[in-house]
């Protein structure tokens, strides 16, 4: 069942008991993090300057905008970056194509979710998956 699939920036191998994943996951979550903390901070700043000034109009804008950034700060940390993923600690696995670029959702069983983006052969995955973990 050893079976490696290269993507633009790295490779995914299927082994026996076992997805070993080398891509730049990590370094794009720490960069997701980082630029809605600075956001947030933006944000409230941006805020607080303008009650001192007198101006409240804009409050309640500026709180959904941080609203909305904290739920996407939620949902990146909700987000895995192993680079090993033992196959027992899978709950399921989904090839998806969002506005046709190919994305693999492997959901481990601790409810976090590892995607892996940048295929090059999205039919030869698809095949590959539908009959390696039986999926429909």
């Amino acid at each position: 069942m050893n079976k490696v699939f290269r993507l633009k920036n790295g490779e995914i191998s299927f082994e026996e008991n076992k997805i070993i994943i080398s891509d730049n996951a990590r370094i794009y979550k720490y960069i997701m993090l980082v630029c809605n903390l600075f956001c947030i901070v933006c944000i409230a700043n941006i805020r607080f300057n303008f009650e001192r000034s007198g101006d409240t109009s804009y409050s309640t804008y500026f709180l959904v905008l941080i609203i909305v950034v904290l739920i996407v700060f939620v949902i990146t940390l909700l987000k895995s970056t192993k680079n090993t993923v033992l196959l027992d600690d899978v709950k399921s696995i989904k090839v998806k194509q969002p506005f046709n670029n190919t994305v693999l959702n492997i959901t481990l069983k601790n409810n976090l979710q590892r995607q892996v983006t940048g295929f090059r052969n999205a039919e030869e995955l698809k095949n590959y998956i539908n009959k390696s973990f039986n999926v429909n």
